[in-house]
């Protein structure tokens, strides 16, 4: 478990558990498990919340749910988006892309316009809908 707290980035790579480097770190610390064994522990510790191992699919919805918390934060702080209108409107909006329909890459040139910057663009991507957020994501991404 330590393993992969240490060793964060380089355990849980690009994509996927890099199982070649955890079988290489545990062997320099004198555990010898072949890799059926390594993945059947994990996967009981991934699936066991008290164990403290924070799984591969928990780390990537904790950076995407950053990402988006990030995204929410600047829109509200530049005022650039409106609550729902009434109880029969589902979504959030950013008026100013409002007025037909929108590219990623036009929704990409309205935040760099407003100074969301291109290392956050590059870095975090889109990854919601560009001009209607759903008042229940917006209200779990940390708060209303």
């Amino acid at each position: 478990m330590d393993l992969f707290r240490r060793h964060e980035s380089k355990a849980y790579g690009a994509g996927e558990i890099q199982w070649d480097f955890v079988e290489d770190e545990l062997r320099k610390n004198g555990v010898d498990k072949t890799r059926v064994q390594l993945k059947s522990l994990y996967k009981n510790l991934a699936e066991d919340p008290e164990s403290g191992l924070e799984s591969w699919r928990s780390r990537r919805y904790k950076h995407k749910w950053l990402k988006i918390h990030h995204l929410k934060t600047f829109l509200e702080e530049r005022q650039l988006v409106i609550p729902p209108q009434d109880e029969k409107d589902n979504y959030y909006h950013i008026p100013a892309l409002e007025d037909g329909i929108k590219t990623f890459p036009q929704l990409e040139a309205f935040l760099r316009q407003q100074g969301y910057g291109a290392d956050e663009l590059a870095a975090h991507g889109i990854v919601v809908h560009p001009t209607e957020i759903a008042p229940h994501v917006w209200l779990r991404s940390f708060g209303a």
